[in-house]
């Protein structure tokens, strides 16, 4: 089973980093400005997913579920401890949160699962949990997208790290996911039609560099 390449993962997000102020510059949308702190942080999560990969923990039981939220956590707040009590009453209102929205989106997963390709199943899982309301509070698209990376390796697939060759692209599908609405009007059908553009983003994105076998 696949895992991620920590060392070349860090070498493409601190490219990301070098060039982020030119990429926002031309974003639609623009993006809060991506940090030393944001770099490591990530790098915890990919540290953590690795472990989940190892444990062979599916990502929607009990445990798996924790460690969603734990990913989304170390995004936000790393892994020191005094950090994690100064966050304490955001970290449980991100629980709460993520029950809530979780349903959908767990619903889903359980019918698709076993029938979709890889690529296919990573994206309607990123659409569906990135689309109006979130899952989480904040760093839905850091968590989600080292959340889709579980299901790409964990099926033997290359994983989406994000670099400046491919962020701009990245980041335009996901502003036009994030306002999609569930249940309302066109829902499915707009949700289907980002969902197969992001399928395609992810097949030309992958890139074996960053898995460690």
């Amino acid at each position: 089973m696949f895992q991620i390449n920590l060392k070349e993962a860090e070498k493409k997000l601190s490219q990301f980093q070098a060039e982020f102020k030119e990429i926002n510059s031309r974003l639609s949308m623009k993006r809060e400005h991506f940090t030393d702190e944001m770099l490591e942080n990530i790098l915890l999560a990919y540290s953590h997913l690795n472990h989940l990969i190892a444990a062979d923990i599916p990502l929607f039981s009990p445990g798996g579920l924790h460690s969603m939220l734990e990913i989304n956590h170390l995004v936000l707040c790393g892994d020191n401890p005094a950090t994690r009590l100064e966050y304490h009453r955001h970290i449980m209102e991100t629980r709460n949160k993520f029950y809530q929205n979780l349903e959908y989106v767990r619903n889903w997963i359980y019918k698709k699962a076993s029938k979709k390709h890889p690529f296919k199943f990573a994206a309607g899982f990123y659409c569906r949990a990135l689309s109006f309301p979130q899952l989480f509070i904040e760093s839905n698209h850091r968590s989600l997208n080292i959340l889709i990376n579980y299901l790409l390796l964990s099926r033997g697939k290359p994983p989406f790290i994000i670099d400046s060759r491919t962020a701009f692209e990245y980041f335009e599908i996901s502003a036009k996911i994030k306002f999609i609405i569930k249940n309302k009007l066109l829902y499915k059908i707009n949700l289907g039609l980002l969902e197969n553009e992001f399928t395609l983003f992810l097949k030309n994105t992958r890139d074996e560099s960053c898995i460690k076998k």
